[in-house]
């Protein structure tokens, strides 16, 4: 265990230079997690997909703005690859029509967005692939 006096720790770097930060106001730093918790059938697949296509070319989604473009890697467990495709495509319709991203912006981000299918595995098989 570490002991500091509070007026001795540093202060933080701002984010923008800190490395460790991914989203703006702290709210998550490398290490962290994030969890999208919900019944089958609410948008977590969807919700996922175009939060991952805004933040991979650093853009705001749904109030949460990156520091910067970020990696993404989405690890899909439920949806198979036929509906996280038409998935893919509506959003990409909706982020254009809004504004929200440029072509470009919605080029880059498609190709640079991996989804791991974990489809069908469950308990030790998918613990043993996920390493």
């Amino acid at each position: 265990m570490t002991c500091t006096i509070l007026d001795e720790l540093p202060d933080p770097p701002k984010e923008e230079d800190n490395p460790n930060a991914i989203f703006k106001g702290g709210y998550l730093r490398k290490g962290g997690a994030m969890l999208l918790v919900s019944t089958t059938g609410t948008g977590k697949s969807v919700m996922t997909i175009q939060a991952s296509m805004c933040w991979s070319v650093g853009v705001e989604a749904f109030g949460i703005c990156p520091v910067r473009p970020q990696t993404v890697a989405i690890i899909q467990a439920e949806d198979d690859a036929t509906e996280v495709a038409d998935f893919r495509n509506q959003i990409s319709r909706g982020l254009i029509e809004s504004g929200t991203l440029t072509s470009d912006q919605l080029r880059n981000a498609r190709k640079s967005i991996l989804v791991a299918d974990f489809v069908g595995l469950v308990g030790g098989k998918f613990i043993s692939e996920f390493r």
